[in-house]
Protein backbone atom coordinates (compact mmCIF):
# COMPACT_ATOMS: atom_id res chain seq x y z
CA UNK A 1 0.00 0.00 0.00
CA UNK A 2 2.72 2.79 0.83
CA UNK A 3 4.35 1.72 -2.58
CA UNK A 4 1.26 2.55 -4.28
CA UNK A 5 0.92 6.00 -2.52
CA UNK A 6 4.39 6.95 -2.92
CA UNK A 7 4.16 5.71 -7.00
CA UNK A 8 1.15 7.84 -7.14
CA UNK A 9 2.62 10.36 -5.52
CA UNK A 10 5.80 11.22 -8.20
CA UNK A 11 3.17 10.70 -10.67
CA UNK A 12 2.46 14.06 -9.50
CA UNK A 13 4.77 15.80 -8.48
CA UNK A 14 6.55 14.73 -12.24
CA UNK A 15 3.43 15.34 -14.07
CA UNK A 16 3.99 11.87 -16.11
CA UNK A 17 1.18 11.93 -18.30
CA UNK A 18 -1.41 8.70 -17.61
CA UNK A 19 -1.35 5.87 -20.45
CA UNK A 20 -3.78 6.20 -22.82
CA UNK A 21 -7.09 3.81 -22.43
CA UNK A 22 -8.97 4.86 -25.60
CA UNK A 23 -6.16 5.35 -28.76
CA UNK A 24 -7.26 8.54 -30.31
CA UNK A 25 -9.77 9.41 -33.53
CA UNK A 26 -7.24 10.52 -35.84
CA UNK A 27 -6.90 11.30 -39.13
CA UNK A 28 -4.02 9.89 -41.94
CA UNK A 29 -3.20 13.18 -42.91
CA UNK A 30 -2.87 14.10 -39.65
CA UNK A 31 -0.63 11.86 -38.66
CA UNK A 32 1.54 12.35 -41.48
CA UNK A 33 1.85 16.01 -40.88
CA UNK A 34 4.40 14.74 -38.17
CA UNK A 35 4.62 10.85 -38.26
CA UNK A 36 7.81 10.07 -35.95
CA UNK A 37 4.67 11.56 -33.45
CA UNK A 38 2.64 9.05 -33.81
CA UNK A 39 5.29 6.19 -34.31
CA UNK A 40 4.41 3.03 -32.12
CA UNK A 41 0.74 4.56 -30.68
CA UNK A 42 -2.05 2.70 -31.19
CA UNK A 43 -4.86 5.46 -32.93
CA UNK A 44 -8.26 4.90 -34.12
CA UNK A 45 -8.83 6.04 -37.87
CA UNK A 46 -12.52 6.43 -40.11
CA UNK A 47 -11.20 5.05 -43.32
CA UNK A 48 -11.93 3.69 -47.15
CA UNK A 49 -10.75 0.66 -48.13
CA UNK A 50 -9.17 -0.40 -51.72
CA UNK A 51 -9.05 -3.58 -53.77
CA UNK A 52 -6.78 -5.16 -51.17
CA UNK A 53 -4.40 -6.97 -52.67
CA UNK A 54 -2.01 -10.00 -51.73
CA UNK A 55 -1.60 -9.41 -48.11
CA UNK A 56 -2.34 -6.02 -47.78
CA UNK A 57 -4.86 -3.03 -48.24
CA UNK A 58 -4.32 0.53 -49.23
CA UNK A 59 -6.97 2.98 -46.73
CA UNK A 60 -7.51 6.83 -47.30
CA UNK A 61 -9.17 8.96 -44.86
CA UNK A 62 -12.95 9.25 -46.04
CA UNK A 63 -13.41 12.09 -48.68
CA UNK A 64 -15.98 14.41 -48.75
CA UNK A 65 -19.42 14.49 -50.34
CA UNK A 66 -19.28 14.71 -54.14
CA UNK A 67 -14.95 13.97 -53.88
CA UNK A 68 -13.52 10.96 -56.27
CA UNK A 69 -12.70 8.08 -54.98
CA UNK A 70 -9.34 8.66 -53.41
CA UNK A 71 -6.02 7.29 -55.09
CA UNK A 72 -4.03 6.17 -52.67
CA UNK A 73 -0.49 6.52 -54.99
CA UNK A 74 1.61 9.78 -52.98
CA UNK A 75 -1.28 11.21 -51.31
CA UNK A 76 -0.66 12.13 -48.00
CA UNK A 77 -4.24 10.88 -46.81
CA UNK A 78 -3.48 7.21 -47.35
CA UNK A 79 -1.64 4.45 -45.84
CA UNK A 80 -0.81 0.57 -46.32
CA UNK A 81 -2.65 -1.79 -43.72
CA UNK A 82 -2.06 -4.84 -43.65
CA UNK A 83 -4.96 -7.48 -43.25
CA UNK A 84 -5.06 -11.28 -42.66
CA UNK A 85 -6.20 -11.54 -46.06
CA UNK A 86 -6.26 -15.28 -46.94
CA UNK A 87 -8.64 -15.71 -43.63
CA UNK A 88 -11.12 -13.42 -45.16
CA UNK A 89 -10.71 -10.35 -43.92
CA UNK A 90 -10.76 -8.75 -47.03
CA UNK A 91 -13.91 -9.61 -47.85
CA UNK A 92 -15.11 -7.82 -45.15
CA UNK A 93 -13.32 -4.94 -45.32
CA UNK A 94 -12.56 -4.33 -49.48
CA UNK A 95 -14.19 -1.20 -50.41
CA UNK A 96 -16.11 -0.63 -47.17
CA UNK A 97 -15.38 2.79 -44.84
CA UNK A 98 -14.28 1.56 -41.31
CA UNK A 99 -13.58 2.14 -37.81
CA UNK A 100 -10.03 1.13 -37.24
CA UNK A 101 -7.87 0.44 -34.36
CA UNK A 102 -3.88 -0.24 -34.98
CA UNK A 103 -0.65 0.61 -33.81
CA UNK A 104 1.22 3.28 -36.20
CA UNK A 105 4.61 2.67 -37.53
CA UNK A 106 6.24 5.86 -39.12
CA UNK A 107 9.49 3.46 -40.41
CA UNK A 108 7.53 3.37 -44.13
CA UNK A 109 6.28 6.89 -44.79
CA UNK A 110 10.42 7.84 -46.25
CA UNK A 111 10.94 10.67 -43.83
CA UNK A 112 13.72 10.93 -41.56
CA UNK A 113 13.88 9.62 -37.78
CA UNK A 114 14.28 13.15 -35.68
CA UNK A 115 15.99 11.08 -33.16
CA UNK A 116 18.28 8.24 -34.93
CA UNK A 117 18.79 10.55 -37.80
CA UNK A 118 18.08 6.79 -39.48
CA UNK A 119 15.84 7.12 -42.75
CA UNK A 120 14.18 3.74 -44.20
CA UNK A 121 13.09 2.45 -47.57
CA UNK A 122 10.06 -0.06 -47.75
CA UNK A 123 9.18 -1.69 -50.74
CA UNK A 124 6.42 -4.61 -51.22
CA UNK A 125 3.68 -4.71 -48.90
CA UNK A 126 4.41 -1.82 -46.92
CA UNK A 127 2.44 -1.08 -44.24
CA UNK A 128 2.03 2.32 -41.61
CA UNK A 129 -0.55 -0.13 -39.67
CA UNK A 130 0.22 -2.60 -37.72
CA UNK A 131 -1.82 -4.95 -35.05
CA UNK A 132 -4.85 -4.02 -37.01
CA UNK A 133 -8.61 -4.47 -36.04
CA UNK A 134 -11.59 -3.81 -37.36
CA UNK A 135 -14.31 -1.79 -34.43
CA UNK A 136 -17.23 -1.07 -36.96
CA UNK A 137 -18.24 -1.16 -40.50
CA UNK A 138 -19.21 2.72 -40.85
CA UNK A 139 -20.67 1.66 -44.47
CA UNK A 140 -20.63 -1.17 -47.23
CA UNK A 141 -19.67 -1.10 -50.75
CA UNK A 142 -20.38 -2.86 -53.50
CA UNK A 143 -17.12 -3.76 -55.74
CA UNK A 144 -18.21 -2.25 -58.78
CA UNK A 145 -18.42 1.39 -56.65
CA UNK A 146 -15.07 1.48 -56.64
CA UNK A 147 -13.38 3.79 -58.91
CA UNK A 148 -9.87 3.62 -60.54
CA UNK A 149 -7.71 6.37 -62.56
CA UNK A 150 -7.77 4.19 -66.21
CA UNK A 151 -10.31 3.00 -68.22
CA UNK A 152 -12.61 0.23 -67.88
CA UNK A 153 -10.66 -3.28 -68.20
CA UNK A 154 -12.94 -5.95 -69.14
CA UNK A 155 -15.48 -6.66 -71.86
CA UNK A 156 -18.06 -9.82 -72.62
CA UNK A 157 -16.49 -11.78 -75.43
CA UNK A 158 -19.02 -13.20 -77.83
CA UNK A 159 -18.63 -16.12 -80.67
CA UNK A 160 -16.93 -18.85 -80.66
CA UNK A 161 -14.94 -17.75 -77.61
CA UNK A 162 -18.48 -16.89 -75.40
CA UNK A 163 -19.36 -20.33 -76.03
CA UNK A 164 -16.44 -22.14 -75.21
CA UNK A 165 -16.48 -20.54 -71.91
CA UNK A 166 -20.04 -21.46 -71.70
CA UNK A 167 -19.54 -25.07 -72.68
CA UNK A 168 -16.64 -24.75 -70.09
CA UNK A 169 -18.41 -23.20 -67.44
CA UNK A 170 -21.86 -25.85 -67.65
CA UNK A 171 -19.18 -28.92 -67.11
CA UNK A 172 -18.74 -28.31 -63.89
CA UNK A 173 -21.61 -26.17 -62.44
CA UNK A 174 -24.14 -28.23 -60.46
CA UNK A 175 -27.10 -29.97 -62.59
CA UNK A 176 -29.34 -27.14 -61.05
CA UNK A 177 -27.60 -24.76 -62.53
CA UNK A 178 -27.23 -26.38 -65.75
CA UNK A 179 -31.01 -26.60 -66.28
CA UNK A 180 -31.60 -23.25 -64.89
CA UNK A 181 -28.47 -21.60 -67.04
CA UNK A 182 -29.92 -23.33 -70.11
CA UNK A 183 -33.49 -22.48 -69.78
CA UNK A 184 -32.63 -18.82 -69.01
CA UNK A 185 -33.07 -17.78 -65.48
CA UNK A 186 -29.92 -18.06 -64.43
CA UNK A 187 -28.37 -14.61 -64.71
CA UNK A 188 -24.67 -14.79 -65.68
CA UNK A 189 -22.23 -12.48 -67.50
CA UNK A 190 -18.65 -13.77 -69.07
CA UNK A 191 -15.69 -11.71 -68.86
CA UNK A 192 -12.47 -11.50 -70.49
CA UNK A 193 -9.69 -9.15 -69.90
CA UNK A 194 -5.65 -9.44 -70.55
CA UNK A 195 -3.56 -10.56 -68.34
CA UNK A 196 -1.25 -8.84 -66.20
CA UNK A 197 1.87 -9.89 -64.13
CA UNK A 198 2.68 -7.26 -61.50
CA UNK A 199 6.17 -9.23 -61.13
CA UNK A 200 7.19 -8.13 -64.44
CA UNK A 201 4.75 -5.08 -65.41
CA UNK A 202 3.43 -6.84 -68.84
CA UNK A 203 0.51 -8.02 -70.16
CA UNK A 204 0.69 -11.78 -71.11
CA UNK A 205 -2.31 -13.13 -73.10
CA UNK A 206 -5.93 -13.57 -71.78
CA UNK A 207 -8.26 -13.86 -68.71
CA UNK A 208 -11.61 -15.04 -68.94
CA UNK A 209 -14.44 -16.05 -66.58
CA UNK A 210 -18.21 -16.01 -65.55
CA UNK A 211 -20.07 -14.37 -62.85
CA UNK A 212 -23.22 -15.38 -61.54
CA UNK A 213 -26.26 -13.23 -60.10
CA UNK A 214 -27.02 -14.14 -56.46
CA UNK A 215 -30.01 -11.58 -56.51
CA UNK A 216 -32.84 -11.23 -58.48
CA UNK A 217 -31.46 -8.67 -61.08
CA UNK A 218 -27.77 -7.80 -61.09
CA UNK A 219 -28.96 -5.57 -64.24
CA UNK A 220 -26.29 -2.40 -63.83
CA UNK A 221 -24.50 -3.84 -61.45
CA UNK A 222 -22.13 -6.13 -63.11
CA UNK A 223 -18.09 -6.24 -63.08
CA UNK A 224 -16.28 -3.64 -65.42
CA UNK A 225 -13.37 -3.54 -64.39
CA UNK A 226 -10.90 -6.44 -62.60
CA UNK A 227 -11.17 -5.11 -59.19
CA UNK A 228 -14.51 -5.41 -59.64
CA UNK A 229 -13.72 -9.49 -59.59
CA UNK A 230 -12.95 -9.47 -56.34
CA UNK A 231 -15.31 -10.59 -53.64
CA UNK A 232 -16.88 -8.26 -51.07
CA UNK A 233 -19.65 -8.36 -48.38
CA UNK A 234 -22.11 -6.61 -50.36
CA UNK A 235 -21.49 -8.01 -54.31
CA UNK A 236 -24.95 -9.17 -55.84
CA UNK A 237 -22.91 -11.73 -58.18
CA UNK A 238 -19.90 -14.10 -57.73
CA UNK A 239 -17.19 -14.41 -60.51
CA UNK A 240 -14.93 -17.60 -61.00
CA UNK A 241 -11.92 -17.55 -63.12
CA UNK A 242 -11.07 -19.82 -65.90
CA UNK A 243 -7.85 -20.69 -67.69
CA UNK A 244 -6.67 -21.43 -71.59
CA UNK A 245 -5.05 -24.78 -72.40
CA UNK A 246 -3.04 -24.85 -75.47
CA UNK A 247 -5.48 -26.37 -77.73
CA UNK A 248 -7.39 -23.12 -77.09
CA UNK A 249 -9.79 -24.89 -74.95
CA UNK A 250 -11.17 -23.56 -71.62
CA UNK A 251 -11.21 -25.03 -67.61
CA UNK A 252 -12.14 -23.50 -64.01
CA UNK A 253 -9.03 -24.67 -62.46
CA UNK A 254 -9.43 -24.85 -58.77
CA UNK A 255 -9.74 -21.53 -57.22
Amino acid sequence: MLIEILAAAVMLQTGAAEPETVPPLVTIAEIHQDPWAWDGRRVRVIVRVDQCGYLDCHICDEPGEGEPWPVWSQNPSCAGVGFVGYSGGDEVARFNTLLIEAEYDASCTGIENPETGERYVCTDRATQFLDSAILEIIEYRQATEFEADRPPNLVEPDGELAEALREAYASVSLPEQRTRYNDGPLETIFWITNRYDPQVRVEFGFEAGVCLCNEDDCDGGWPFRREHLLRAERNPYVCFSAVQREDGSWVFPLQ
